[in-house]
């Protein structure tokens, strides 16, 4: 039953931003339908849902194929720097002084600007490209129809990045928050630890209320979903007692932070990798 409830939700939110009579609202709405969209697809990737590629295409506006294979690589070889595709920003963003790259003083602080507001039209060019490349003409068309219709629906372009900005606060922001402020091991450090150990080291769950919990698609618990990635989000609270006993054995702290205190201990990380290369 709240399988069901939580899959419709989305539609609901869609109605509401087409039916609002203010274009700010609207955008904000639908940037949030998006991300529940992002979470869907985010459950196709990983087999969870009997939904199709067109969720990720149409609903996120993301290319399936593309996706699938970075997300499944990003699980292997979770915050292992120029290995982890999710995390290979270079040069724009520098996340670990194992990367050669020099990282630029402007672009490290004004890294959450970035993300929230290009977030979006980053995955949008990278997924058309991918989909032109590998021939698949269906994603592609997906992609771009997504791009249409979701413009389409707003009255200026001020709402757009509107938009694009709720979808990379809700969606890209959290995700990075999960990773980026965690430790980086090369893939010879990951090969000595055990699946779960590997998992519990580079993630961390958000402390949410169940309205944060639902915006975050169920990935506030990340820990839970990297350890055990095929069971569906509504299940992942049962697996905390298990996680909890890992955290223990591996001496790993079992402590899930509020999403504005990771925020600043990501600033600061980053700023001071700049820091440590001038």
């Amino acid at each position: 039953m709240w399988t069901s409830f939580q899959t419709l939700l989305p539609s609901f939110g869609l109605v509401l931003a087409v039916l609002c009579t203010s274009g700010l609202v609207r955008a904000l709405l639908l940037g949030l339908f998006i991300g529940q969209m992002a979470g869907l697809a985010h459950d196709c990737t990983h087999a969870v849902t009997s939904a199709r590629w067109w969720v990720t295409c149409l609903g996120w506006g993301v290319s399936h194929t593309w996706f699938r294979k970075d997300h499944l690589a990003h699980h292997r070889l979770c915050n292992t720097p120029l290995e982890d595709p999710h995390f290979d920003y270079t040069p724009l963003f520098v996340q670990s002084t194992q990367e050669r790259c020099t990282p630029h003083f402007w672009s490290q602080q004004l890294f959450f600007p970035i993300v929230i507001l290009f977030g979006r039209l980053n995955i949008h060019v990278t997924s058309i490209v991918h989909a032109v490349r590998h021939g698949l003409l269906m994603e592609c068309l997906g992609v771009v129809a997504n791009i249409v219709w979701t413009t389409s629906a707003l009255e200026k372009w001020v709402h757009v990045l509107a938009m694009h900005a709720t979808v990379g606060a809700v969606v890209h922001v959290p995700f990075l928050l999960n990773h980026y402020t965690h430790d980086q091991y090369d893939a010879e450090q990951l090969q000595k630890m055990t699946w779960i150990e590997r998992q519990l080291r580079t993630t961390i769950n958000y402390s949410a209320s169940p309205w944060w919990s639902w915006m975050l698609c169920g990935l506030d618990l990340h820990m839970e979903h990297h350890a055990f990635p095929q069971v569906p989000r509504h299940e992942l609270h049962t697996l905390t007692p298990k996680i909890k006993a890992a955290c223990k054995k591996y001496g790993i702290k079992y402590e899930p932070r509020t999403v504005s205190s990771l925020a600043v201990d990501c600033y600061v990380k980053m700023t001071s990798i700049v820091d440590g290369r001038t």
